[in-house]
């Protein structure tokens, strides 16, 4: 099994069938500096490919690049966690708010009323 491989089954969804892609064109023989170009064109792996024809070129190592887009990835998905966690303390609000008003009204309102009524019926 290739590396590429290894990391396509690692990862879900149209990332890993993009990898499949690429290591199938790969092992066709197609021009590899063209198949990382290609891969330039998807969204999420668009600096990967370009790290990698770029490589593939000048024979450099793509360690760093590819670091380099761990981290990013990995600190967009902490975001975007972090913002996940954050609309669900705003929606856990309105259920918990329908909640507590009966008793506010219950506890709150109602003897202030009934203290107002009586109060008037005192003086009146």
């Amino acid at each position: 099994m290739s590396a590429l491989e290894a990391v396509a089954d690692a990862l879900p969804g149209a990332v890993a069938d993009e990898l499949l892609v690429v290591r199938h064109r790969l092992a066709l023989g197609v021009d590899p500096v063209t198949v990382w170009r290609s891969l330039a064109a998807h969204p999420q792996l668009r600096p990967l490919g370009r790290a990698l024809a770029r490589a593939q070129q000048s024979g450099a190592s793509v360690s760093v690049a590819v670091e380099a887009l761990a981290a990013e990835l990995a600190a967009e998905s902490r975001s975007r966690t972090d913002a996940l966690a954050r609309s669900v303390e705003v929606r856990a609000a309105a259920p918990l708010g329908v909640c507590f008003l009966p008793a506010f009204v219950l506890l709150g309102v109602v003897p202030m009323v009934a203290g107002i009524f009586s109060a008037m019926r005192l003086f009146g």
